[in-house]
C-alpha cells in the first residue's frame, strides 16, 4: 500500500545566511508562514525568510531523523549541502506566493552587530539553529493542533 503521505526537511536562511532546519507535512504552509513571521520565535526574530534547501519523503520517521541528522552538522556542512543543489542560495519559493522579492544576500558570513553578539554571549558570524532556541520545526501550539507535525 502506497503512502499518500508526504513530509518536508527543510532548511531556511536569511539575508545575513542565520539557518534554520525544520520538518513539515505542508512545506508551502510552512514556509508561508516563515515569510510571513507567523511563527514567533527564532525565524521571526531574525527574518528567516528563504527556503533555500529541502527533501521530500514519505516516511515521517526518516524526516525526523533526518532532520535531527542535519541540525546536529556543524554549520559548515550544512552549507555545503545547500550550495550542492543551490549555489547561489536562491530563495526557492521567491513566486510561491504574491509578494515582493526579498533583497539579495550579503556576500560573506552572517554577521551580528559585537554589541548583539556580546549580549548573546556568541561570536559573530556563528549563529546556527540548534537543539537550543528551537523546537525541531515542529508546532506544538493549539492553533496546529498540538500534534508536533505541521
Amino acid at each position: 500500500m502506497a503512502s499518500d503521505h508526504r513530509y518536508f526537511v527543510y532548511t531556511m536562511a536569511s539575508v545575513g545566511r542565520a539557518l534554520y532546519v525544520g520538518v513539515t507535512n505542508d512545506l508551502e504552509r510552512r514556509v508561508y508562514q516563515h515569510k510571513h513571521g507567523l511563527l514567533p520565535g527564532f525565524t521571526s526574530q531574525y527574518r528567516v525568510t528563504r527556503l533555500v534547501f529541502y527533501e521530500e519523503t514519505s516516511d515521517v520517521h526518516a524526516a525526523l531523523a533526518r532532520e535531527k541528522q542535519i541540525k546536529s552538522w556543524r554549520r559548515e556542512k550544512k552549507i555545503a549541502l545547500i550550495e550542492a543543489s543551490n549555489p547561489d542560495w536562491r530563495d526557492l519559493a521567491a513566486d510561491w506566493f504574491d509578494a515582493p522579492p526579498a533583497p539579495p544576500f550579503r556576500a560573506g558570513p552572517p554577521t551580528m552587530s559585537s554589541r548583539g553578539a556580546e549580549r548573546r554571549g556568541i561570536s559573530a558570524g556563528l549563529r546556527t539553529t540548534g537543539a537550543a532556541g528551537n523546537r525541531g520545526g515542529r508546532d506544538s501550539s493549539p492553533a496546529s493542533g498540538g500534534l508536533g507535525m505541521t
